[in-house]
């Protein structure tokens, strides 16, 4: 994960209310404004460490759908260096939780290299 965000996300940093945190925190809350090659929206993003991961979710403010590739897209370069790879998982059906039909969640395991399939195949 990046360490320290950009300025332009850090500009968008939430720093009043429920979900507010500190310049530099590297966890957070940030309304970001995103220009698609179609539509230009809002997304709502929340970067936090979990056990070991780093965590982003986004959502697209005001609106009832999940962000598309490319947003997520554009999201992922803020927030993760190039040479990161982050996935979505779609769990066992036993361990699925579903909190917010219109969020989606990239994942990055810290203290190791994430294996991906071969290149011609992705």
């Amino acid at each position: 994960m990046r360490d320290p965000f950009p300025t332009y996300v850090e500009d968008c940093r939430i720093r009043h209310g429920k979900w507010k945190s500190d310049p530099g925190d590297p966890f957070g809350s940030f309304e970001i404004k995103i220009k698609t090659t179609h539509t230009a929206v809002t997304a709502l993003v929340m970067v936090g460490d979990g056990l070991g991961w780093d965590h982003v979710s986004v959502s697209i403010k005001g609106r009832r759908r999940c962000p598309t590739w490319e947003e997520m897209s554009k999201i992922k370069k803020m927030f993760f260096k190039p040479d990161e790879c982050v996935v979505q998982y779609h769990p066992k059906d036993d361990n699925y939780i579903n909190i917010h039909n219109f969020v989606l969640h990239m994942w990055r395991i810290q203290k190791q290299e994430f294996p991906t399939p071969p290149e011609i195949c992705v």
